[in-house]
């Protein structure tokens, strides 16, 4: 190779090179931007408060009228500086933000709200969820009695996918769909497939396999079920609890539900946390009638909300307690509300970082040495456990670390009462 084209390759190797690290750079500069910039904050009625977002940005604070949603008088502020916002009555705002002063990066919004009290929960739940038609877990190939290989959902159906109809009859559960396929004596069947919302006809043909039964290769589910911690309540008997949707295990995706149910449960053992393995709450729950206690109406990447029966705020001996929105979170000394053997408990915890996002916007480190005691810190069931902070309610425990089950995330409460309103 004569040394040309030594150059250029070499020049060519550098230049790609340093694409990627300009693209690394972009995408890590964004994720910080992501920490940092939240996409909604929500204020007190008549309080001052500081935002520090230290970014090097501007920002356009506007009030949009219900009317007109047209801007009025708007306010210039410094975002690489402590902002000082003072919030007048209830409304709405926009902040438009600008880096480096003129690079557009959107807009967040801002609502001066109502002084907001709910009822701190704390203590544990039985859920059963049924999806919205049958949710597909796996697929698989079909091998008949001569050892011929077929795989009938291939290009029709996939994992993560939702059957909803089956020869224009409604698919509710598995059994539905088992009898649908066998029906169909290896005739074509017509499916009506949900994939990310959208909705596909699809003519899969269902084969005999070596244990002479009609099959399309598909793995299904149509139920979930398991313990949790309710976060709060509020004076309707909402709630919300978790802080994080319930996925499916094999694709980790959230479940797409039709209906749920909340059940009383208690709390039998407790597996204590282990470095690299979580521990969780060993429960009994009884799915009865006389021991239903709510319906669930949605599953969310924030948690699940729904309708508890009047008399479970008194039941369980529910406290009114204040809000507090993010602004208001620091680090440093908090709890978290734990249930167990009939009593409630607030449980020291050391609030080591705040950022803002979807979720994990809260990290924390256990410092009770009764909880340790008791848990190793944080388990699997305590999810949805209020994090509580000044004597506000101020999010709740969504994830242990697996490395180190003394250390969780938590997410802002702010961010359930918006899913769950």
């Amino acid at each position: 190779m004569n040394s040309v084209k030594k150059q250029f390759l070499y020049r060519l190797l550098l230049y790609i090179f340093l694409c990627g690290a300009l693209l690394a750079a972009g995408i890590t500069y964004i994720h910080f931007l992501n920490r940092k910039i939240p996409e909604h904050i929500y204020i007190n009625e008549n309080q001052k408060v500081v935002l520090s977002m230290n970014i090097p940005a501007t920002g356009k604070i506007q009030p949009v009228t219900k009317e007109t949603s047209a801007e009025a008088s708007v306010i210039e502020a410094d975002l690489r500086r402590p902002v000082t916002f003072v919030a007048g009555s209830t409304g709405h705002y926009t902040l438009q933000i600008n880096l480096f002063g003129f690079i557009s990066y959107g807009k967040v919004n801002v609502d001066v709200v109502d002084e907001k009290y709910v009822y701190a929960g704390g203590f544990q739940i039985g859920m059963y969820l049924h999806t919205d038609g049958v949710y597909v877990v796996n697929t698989e190939n079909i091998k008949n009695e001569n050892g011929d290989i077929f795989s009938p959902w291939e290009n029709h159906v996939a994992k993560g996918d939702y059957i909803v109809s089956a020869d224009g009859a409604e698919i509710n559960d598995k059994e539905d769909l088992a009898l649908a396929v066998q029906s169909s004596k290896g005739s074509p069947i017509k499916l009506i497939v949900r994939r990310n919302g959208q909705f596909m006809e699809e003519t899969i043909q269902p084969v005999i396999g070596n244990d002479n039964l009609y099959k399309i290769g598909l793995w299904v589910k149509d139920d979930a079920q398991g313990i949790g911690t309710i976060t709060y309540v509020d004076e309707n008997n909402h709630f919300a609890a978790l802080g994080h949707g319930i996925s499916d295990g094999s694709t980790g995706s959230i479940m797409e539900i039709n209906e749920g149910r909340v059940y009383r449960t208690h709390v039998m053992s407790i597996v204590k946390g282990q470095n690299g393995t979580p521990g969780e709450l060993i429960g009994a729950i009884e799915y009865k009638q006389y021991n239903k206690i709510g319906t669930i109406q949605e599953n969310k990447p924030n948690g699940i909300c729904g309708t508890l029966t009047e008399n479970v705020k008194q039941e369980k001996k529910l406290e009114q307690m204040r809000v507090g929105y993010s602004y208001q979170i620091h680090e440093g000394n908090a709890c978290v509300r734990f249930y167990y053997k009939g009593n409630y408990k607030d449980y020291p915890i050391s609030i080591e970082s705040i950022s803002n996002g979807q979720e994990k916007n809260i990290t924390f480190k256990v410092t009770s040495d009764e909880l340790l005691e008791l848990t190793n810190g944080i388990v699997q069931g305590m999810s949805g456990c209020p994090i509580i902070q000044d004597g506000n309610i101020v999010g709740a425990v969504t994830h242990v670390f697996v490395d180190d089950s003394t250390k969780g995330y938590g997410i802002f409460i702010e961010s359930m009462l918006n899913k769950n309103n």
